[in-house]
């Protein structure tokens, strides 16, 4: 079995992009919304689902059809067993616009087929018929045989990387594994030390930044903006890096990186012995260079600085000076970080853009990323001819976080 399914988080296109890197061989079939077809070899779902940070279920295609053919029928006999007398089940169907009506009571006609086979079934179904949560699957057993979380995906024959456009077909799989929801809150919320104030990287984009790096085993990385050191726990916790380095320019941030490192050993998050991949001191980005030897680092992956807290009333000029300011620390900083990276590094930063009234403001480092030496490496560039922006944002942020992809300007590739 080489075909499999991946339902992506609320940042699909940054998600799909981290699964790319993570999985740089794999075909792209079919991908909806924020479902994901996979053709793909050397599988192992567990530890694919524990390493991604934006995806949030995936499983195997157990049934492949064209749309004219799938019917309530055919998802039945994927779920239905001899031996069941009773089963619960999930649906999801990521299907185009102009196909979601004809799945709305699709589910019941798969229940309806299911008692006919003699089983007594529970259709379980969301909040307010909203799509069934990841938690709400391991919840409600439904990856334990006979239950099933099942999921329809075809994405209208619209995004056909090989350029053609067959017969529309139509994918079914089965849920194998969910996201672990209280190990990421665990490292956000339970950690010891924290920013609320000064805004707080969360750990599933430092993780997706992190795989969007790619680091190589043995390979050094660095977080020149550490923080609390988000960036290096996730790095720590999903990468075999031989080096983990961070620095920041305040003293309190080298601390509070410190004790989460020790919070992850204490934890058994971590072993004991990946307290020797840690460096953490203290340093002003916009003069790393003098605290790294000369092509030692393997991938750069740093928030930055985003500018002060906002509260959203902020005028355009107080949001285009705050623009300027964080150009200028990114403009010295990506100065100060060249001589350090080896030819091959990867460097994958935030930008932040900022909204007054309908216009959006962000700094212009992006147009002087030539004479710094940099050229955008974009993740999907392989799949669309004009690859989505990448970014994060929260309904209730104020600042939008771009994530930018680059590589020295002497690679090829």
């Amino acid at each position: 079995m080489s075909k499999h399914f991946l339902v992506l988080g609320n940042h699909p296109d940054l998600a799909l992009a981290e699964l790319l890197s993570i999985l740089p061989q794999a075909k792209l079939l079919a991908f909806q919304d924020r479902a994901a077809v996979l053709d793909v070899q050397n599988w192992d779902g567990a530890k694919l689902m524990n390493l991604l940070g934006g995806t949030v279920k995936l499983g195997d295609i157990v049934l492949e059809t064209k749309t004219g053919d799938l019917n309530p029928s055919t998802v039945a006999e994927t779920i239905s067993t001899r031996d069941a007398a009773a089963l619960d089940f999930g649906f999801t169907a990521f299907v185009p616009e102009k196909s979601k009506k004809q799945f709305e009571k699709f589910p019941m006609a798969v229940k309806k087929v299911l008692r006919e086979k003699g089983h007594s079934v529970r259709w379980v179904t969301g909040d307010e018929g909203k799509e069934i949560s990841p938690a709400a699957v391991a919840k409600c057993k439904l990856l334990e045989t006979p239950n099933a979380d099942i999921v329809v995906i075809s994405d209208g024959g619209k995004r056909d990387v090989a350029g053609k456009n067959p017969d529309v077909t139509v994918y079914v799989g089965r849920t194998a594994q969910v996201q672990d929801a209280d190990a990421w809150s665990a490292r956000d919320y339970g950690r010891p030390r924290r920013d609320d104030r000064g805004g707080m990287l969360p750990p599933k984009l430092a993780r997706m930044m992190v795989n969007l790096a790619r680091v190589p085993k043995g390979g050094a990385l660095l977080d020149p903006f550490c923080g609390s050191g988000t960036v290096l726990m996730e790095a720590a916790l999903a990468t075999d890096a031989g080096r983990i380095m961070g620095s920041d320019i305040a003293q309190r941030c080298i601390q509070d990186t410190q004790a989460n490192n020790d919070w992850l050993i204490s934890e058994n998050l971590l072993d004991r012995g990946a307290n020797q991949k840690f460096s953490v001191f203290q340093s002003d980005a916009r003069q790393i260079d003098k605290k790294i030897p000369p092509r030692s680092v393997d991938a750069v992956v740093t928030e930055g600085w985003l500018g002060p807290p906002l509260r959203g009333d902020e005028t355009e000029e107080h949001l285009q000076g705050i623009a300027q300011e964080v150009g200028d620390v990114w403009r010295r900083a990506l100065t100060a970080l060249r001589p350090t990276l080896k030819d091959t590094a990867i460097v994958v930063m935030v930008l932040p853009s900022y909204k007054a009234d309908k216009k959006v403001i962000q700094p212009g480092i992006v147009q002087e990323l030539a004479t710094l030496g940099y050229t955008l490496k974009h993740p999907l560039s392989n799949v669309d001819a004009r690859p989505p922006a990448l970014y994060y944002q929260r309904p209730d942020q104020h600042v939008r976080r771009n994530i930018l992809v680059l590589k020295l300007q002497n690679q090829l590739g």
